[in-house]
Order: C-alpha cells, then structure tokens, then sequence
C-alpha cells in the first residue's frame, strides 16, 4: 500500500507537468492565430463608392479600383432589367491567394473557381489573376456574380433549384460560346449529358463536368423563358414569383412532373445538339458538327492561356468590356 501510494505521489506532478505543457502550447498557437489574423487584417484595405465596398490586399489596389467601377456600372444595368433587385449595398472581396480565397468563400468553391456570391450577405468574392489560373474576363465573372443576388431578389422567397441560379446568372452574364456548343454535342453524342434532377442541390466538382452543367443550365433557363413567352431572365422570374412555387411554374409550362422533365429537356438538347439529328440533315453538316466539337477544345486551350492576359490588361488599363466564358462559382 505504501508503494502504492508512492507511486501516485510520482505521478501528480508528471501529470500536472504534462497539462501545464498543454496548456502552454495551447496558447501559443491561439496567440499565434491572433496575430496571423490581426496581419491578414492589417494587410487588408477598403474602398467604399456609392454603396459599394471592395476589400482587397494592397497589392491589388489598382484592379480594386477597376471593379469598384465595374460593379457601379453593371450593378445600374442589373437594376433596370431587375425592379426587386436589392443592390444599394453590396460587398466584394477580392482575393490574392487561392487560401484567401478559399476563405472568404467558406471553403466551398473548387479549385478552378474564379467567383462566388453569398446571397444573404450581400458579397461577391473574386479571384485576383494571380490567384486564377483561367479566369472568365472581369466583366463577365462580375456580371455573373452579381445577378446572381439579383436573381436571389427577384425570385422574392421562392426557392429554386441550383441549376436555375446559375443558368439564369449564364444567361444574364451572355455566357455563351462555340466551345458551348461543342460541350453539350459531344455530350449528347456520348450519352453523358446530365440530368437537371441531379443538379437541384450542387454542381460537380470536376472541372469539364461543371462546365457541362453550366451550359445544360444555360439552355433550361432559356428553353423554360421560350415556353413562357419571355424575351428576359426577369420576365420569366416574375412569372415563376407570381407562380409562387417552381415546381408547379415549371409543370405550367411542360405538363411534366419532374421525371418527365428531365426526359423533355434532354430530349431538346439532343434534338438541338446531337449528333443523330445533324446525320439525318447529310455528310456536310456531320462534318461541320466534327469540325465544332474540334474548334471547341481548341478555343478551351487558347482561352486558358488568354483569360490571364486579358485580366491583366483590363487591370493596366481600368477598362474593357469584352466578354469571356463561364468559370464561376456559387
């Protein structure tokens, strides 16, 4: 018993020596935490115009000031196509690093994103070219994120599905392109084209199968504003609002349910873009349809090379207005 009671004697202060270790070691790295963020603070500035403010890294004040400009011009052009857009007061973050961006974003953007919008706060976060490896021209990543919130608003509490939201942002943003086309024929041709059901909650991850998705999303948007008589994303929103449901606005228009929607609308874009239809049309057109898949992967190579450029250039320049293709994220 005495042993015993020796060798709990022994043990206290090991014990003890082991949590005031931990404890240290604890603090150390909440200390070390602290200052890490007081830095990221401190290294952080703002710009506020009209409404707007745009955080940013010092290092990029001169492209901070070129999209302070730009929201303030899109968010005007945004305004008068979407009358419940609530776009007074906006936030953007700009982001140097893919960490930072990263960050700001919550940690839910792949690798290959290059914006987000949060819309419940009122933020869009961006990649800075240096954090972007092939970026969508600023203009149309910009325009991208913020109809997103305008969409956000004028929907008016009525929930959709993500492939609405972005292919509604697509559209507005006019994120259209050869290499587009090309996607969903070689898609078509191959049988993988996606189901819209399986795009209600997330979009893939993968970079060519999000590309994908947004180009599907793209053409529902405006193949539903097409049954709907609607020559604008905010007609046809208006008209879902006043639905008060999408399903059953959705359902309207194509007397489906959503099984059978997905069967209608993959139809269309066979019927649009498959290759089984343009080989019924003669040779000619079959070979044009090759030679569109072909330019297609080819345009993707010289505009990955080229997107970093054109950012830099507008950043030199504090203008631009040419337009780019899809690369977002929300």
């Amino acid at each position: 018993m005495e042993t015993n009671g020796v060798r709990e004697v022994r043990r206290a202060p090991a014990a003890l020596r082991i949590l005031l270790v931990a404890a240290v070691l604890g603090a150390l790295v909440v200390a070390s935490l602290a200052t890490a963020s007081v830095a990221r603070a401190a290294d952080r500035a703002t710009i506020e115009r009209s409404g707007v403010t745009v955080s940013f890294s010092e290092s990029e004040r001169r492209l901070a000031e070129h999209v302070i400009a730009l929201v303030l011009e899109i968010r005007d052009e945004l305004a008068a196509e979407f009358d419940r857009a609530r776009l007074e007061t906006l936030r953007v973050d700009v982001a140097t690093t893919a960490g930072e961006f990263a960050a700001l974003s919550y940690g839910g953007v792949p690798d290959w994103g290059a914006g987000c919008a949060i819309e419940r706060e009122r933020r869009i976060v961006l990649r800075s070219p240096r954090a972007a490896g092939a970026p969508a021209t600023l203009r149309t990543l910009v325009t991208h994120e913020l109809a997103h919130l305008a969409v956000y608003d004028q929907l008016g509490g009525v929930r959709a599905p993500r492939w609405f939201h972005e292919g509604a942002a697509s559209a507005v943003a006019v994120e259209w392109r050869l290499d587009e086309s090309a996607a969903l024929a070689l898609a078509a041709w191959r049988g993988s084209l996606m189901a819209p059901s399986g795009l209600e909650r997330r979009f893939p991850q993968n970079a060519r199968q999000a590309r994908l998705a947004y180009a599907e999303s793209y053409q529902a948007v405006v193949w539903l504003a097409e049954l709907r008589g609607e020559t604008t994303v905010s007609g046809l929103i208006d008209r879902i609002r006043d639905d008060g449901m999408f399903e059953r606005s959705v359902g309207g228009l194509t007397g489906a349910d959503a099984r059978s929607f997905d069967q209608l609308f993959l139809q269309r874009i066979r019927e649009r873009f498959g290759l089984a239809l343009l080989l019924r049309r003669g040779n000619l057109l079959f070979l044009g349809a090759a030679v569109l898949v072909l330019a297609g992967a080819v345009l993707r190579w010289r505009r990955s090379r080229r997107r970093l450029a054109e950012w830099e250039r507008e950043e030199r320049s504090g203008g631009g207005t040419s337009e780019g293709a899809s690369g977002s994220w929300r």
